[in-house]
């Protein structure tokens, strides 16, 4: 069934000389008598022109052509049954259109000159003067939007180039319109370039098939580094879920022939920057008493330049960076961009010593995120600028900090630079939906600045193929994982195959390789596709079989290819179980071999 959303009603709308006056009365309105109102007539300029209505929008509506510059009152004169009253525009504060007549002029460009469908530009405006309200470009000869919206903080944008588009020099019209209606179009080009492999077993980003493993819960390949803080996690042996467990770097890199003999071409790893050292429940007196829980996940950074020690060593990860390399795989590197980890805000800073559990966040610590996060005891609720979890949420709307923010993340590309030249491939993004649209142009744009190759897949909590919250096709993510469908998967199994097979041919046709979603059984924040089917392996091999076939990127939840699984209970978390040693891994690599 097809639904119709009215439109907010605003004052009159200018475009190019002429203005749309729209007249609606609310009361009227939300008792649906809008037709009471037999006749409605614009006043303005000394004359009265009869104003028509509009059914499905539900408002009388008029188009003055070639409005004269100047500012000119008007009113709405209505008229029902034998009643005749004038009336202001009750959407305008002043019942007064202003209009000059200005040229704009601005100079789009794309750098780099050249794209193929694997990579990303950024196009460019620079404008003069100010008022331009709206700027959009039109990247339909790219395979895009008609109306690619610019943000006008940062007068750039990134573009991508869908496979069916031909080889060959594009043109893409861009248009800026400012405060009086007044609209400008010029045209950018891009060379649209072949696809050159570097060899047979070089891919493409919508050809990932990507493994998500949690570090820590993976392998322990050095036992030197487990317990780099001197905190003693050997004495939390009744609860000991919440503690490091030793994974490293080099227990992914001793494991990546296990990994390419699965099939996989893309590990993606949980985040790799230094968090907070120490028992997030030290305070906590809720059941079960006494259990701990660190940044073992990654999510709660205390430094976005040092590398987690838990995890190894720069020289560890460089060396897991080029193995990886030197079996055609990619690595995906978990980011962070909408909050710090706990403990850093300057109120935190007014626990007794005595009360501070070891590894507390210093004075010093504090003081390095004092100008970048809100701080007081509570900042609210709202989804953006709201404290997600009581996270420490970074002001990315203020340039200053998103511009921090987004070099903290950005340089690891370079940091992660081999002597061989190899470095990370893709970054998956956490919580997407809580960081405002700009930060995201901004983020998307310094990477395709840095590596046109660079691609990034968000999390943006529900989104999949009925809605992706506007990050697709929007210069922001290159895909998102995808939330619904698990339920699709639940449908094929359970034997609904006419609405499994729906689903899929509506997802299917939505999707190019500049807009992906990532299709996910199970995931550390999720239970375990097995407890939504009740323990049936058949069902999670079938459910596996579609995810692994269906038009997408498949994102396997580390231990789903051995029948692991757990449910997402916190504090214990039974789906962020160990592979550390488990001798049904092992069992099963032998019988491979």
């Amino acid at each position: 069934m097809d639904v119709h959303t009215i439109k907010e009603m605003t004052g009159p709308q200018l475009r190019d000389g002429n203005a749309q006056f729209s007249y609606r009365d609310s009361q009227l309105f939300a008792q649906s008598k809008m037709e009471d109102i037999d006749r409605v007539e614009l006043a303005i300029l000394g004359e009265q022109y009869e104003m028509t209505y509009n059914d499905q929008e539900e408002r009388y509506e008029f188009l003055y052509e070639n409005l004269p510059e100047g500012e000119h009152p008007y009113s709405y004169i209505v008229t029902i049954g034998d009643d005749t009253y004038e009336t202001a525009d009750p959407f305008s504060e002043e019942s007064v259109i202003r209009y000059v007549n200005e040229e704009i002029i601005f100079d789009p460009s794309v750098e780099p000159e050249q794209m193929n469908f694997n990579e990303n530009a950024v196009l460019s405006i620079d404008i003069e003067g100010a008022g331009v309200n709206q700027l959009f470009a039109d990247t339909t000869s790219l395979g895009g939007p008609s109306e690619l919206e610019v943000d006008l903080e940062l007068m750039e944008v990134t573009l991508s180039v869908t496979r069916a588009t031909s080889a060959g020099v594009k043109e893409i019209p861009v248009t800026a319109i400012d405060e009086y209606g007044n609209s400008s179009t010029m045209t950018a080009e891009v060379e649209v370039t072949k696809r050159e492999y570097e060899d047979e077993n070089d891919f493409d980003w919508d050809e990932a098939v990507i493994y998500f493993l949690l570090t820590d819960r993976f392998f322990d390949g050095n036992e030197t580094n487990n317990d780099p803080y001197d905190l003693g996690y050997e004495n939390y042996e009744q609860h000991p879920r919440g503690t490091y467990q030793g994974g490293d770097f080099k227990g992914i890199t001793k494991n990546l022939d296990y990994l390419e003999d699965l099939g996989v071409n893309t590990i993606w790893i949980s985040p790799i920057v230094e968090n907070v050292a120490h028992d997030v429940r030290f305070t906590d007196e809720d059941e079960p008493a006494g259990h701990p829980y660190f940044g073992y996940h990654g999510y709660w950074a205390s430094d976005f330049t040092k590398l987690n020690p838990h995890f190894g060593t720069m020289e560890e990860y460089h060396e897991m960076i080029d193995e990886v390399a030197a079996r055609d795989m990619k690595i995906m590197v978990d980011v962070v961009l909408n909050h710090t980890g706990y403990g850093l805000k300057e109120i935190d800073g007014e626990i007794q010593d005595e009360e501070r559990p070891p590894g507390f966040p210093t004075d010093a610590d504090r003081e390095r995120f004092a100008d970048l996060i809100r701080q007081g005891g509570n900042v609210g609720e709202d989804e953006v600028t709201g404290e997600l979890a009581g996270l420490p949420d970074f002001i990315t709307e203020d340039p200053a900090v998103r511009e921090q923010v987004i070099e903290w993340q950005s340089d690891w590309i370079e940091k992660s630079t081999t002597d061989a030249g190899n470095s990370i491939d893709y970054f998956r993004v956490d919580t997407v939906k809580h960081v405002e649209d700009t930060s995201w142009q901004a983020f998307r744009n310094e990477l395709t600045k840095r590596a046109p190759q660079f691609q990034l897949i968000g999390e943006s909590w529900g989104a999949g193929q009925n809605n992706d919250h506007g990050y697709l096709r929007s210069g922001m993510m290159d895909s998102l994982l995808d939330f619904e469908f698990k339920y699709t998967a639940l449908d094929f199994v359970n034997g609904h195959l006419q609405q499994a097979n729906q689903q899929l041919v509506e997802r299917n046709e939505q999707m190019d390789n500049t807009a992906l979603l990532g299709q996910f059984l199970g995931s550390h924040d999720e239970e375990g596709f097995l407890e939504r089917v009740d323990g049936n392996v058949g069902k999670l091999l079938v459910a596996s079989s579609l995810q692994m076939t269906a038009i997408g990127q498949p994102v396997i939840y580390y231990g789903e290819e051995l029948g692991l699984s757990g449910m997402d209970n916190y504090p214990y978390y039974d789906n962020r179980y160990d592979m550390l040693g488990i001798k049904l891994r092992i069992t099963i690599m032998q019988e491979m071999q």
